[in-house]
């Protein structure tokens, strides 16, 4: 699950150029590695991982915790949901889309306006997450991030953006 505490996001801090700066890490001229992502094809390289250890955002010693052995599963909030919980899927459905995202911005080829949107909807993906793991609270000790109508019409309007130049869609197979 993804939490602000972990993600070093102070709470009410919904200022989209200060996240994207504290992951940038708001300095210039620090070691970088570099990352082969190999697409059908081709080899894309992205030149934005760091070498240095204090700067990697998370560092996983171990991939288990076995607090999940009674079938349940933490929150942000840190209560205890069952792993049937229809959020879990959510969660899956977000990752998903997000890593389907990830792959079309990394094997290149989109417009700078696209890969732009795309980079803008993955982070929102990020805050639909955030939102999925808090529960609604009356009264939470911090505002937790939700998603509202904003997100909504932002999206809906780069839709129309984008479906402006298609044919007109007739009918469609689900």
């Amino acid at each position: 699950a993804y939490s602000r505490a972990a993600h070093g996001r102070p709470p009410g801090d919904r200022s989209r150029r200060a996240r994207s700066a504290r992951r940038a890490g708001g300095r210039h001229g620090r070691a970088m590695a570099r990352l082969l992502v190999r697409a059908p094809g081709r080899t894309v390289t992205v030149e934005d991982m760091s070498t240095k250890r204090n700067e990697t955002p998370v560092v996983l010693s171990r991939i288990y915790t076995r607090t999940g052995d009674d079938g349940t599963t933490a929150l942000g909030d840190f209560s205890r949901a069952p792993k049937t919980d229809p959020r879990l899927g959510a969660y899956a459905d977000v990752d998903e889309a997000n890593s389907a995202i990830g792959v079309a911005v990394t094997a290149g080829g989109l417009s700078d306006d696209l890969k732009t949107l795309l980079i803008r909807i993955q982070n929102e993906l990020f805050d639909v997450g955030a939102d999925l793991c808090n529960p609604i609270t009356p009264d939470p000790a911090y505002p937790p991030l939700r998603i509202d109508e904003s997100y909504i019409s932002a999206l809906e309007a780069a839709c129309d953006t984008y479906n402006e130049s298609l044919p007109t869609l007739r009918s469609f197979v689900l």
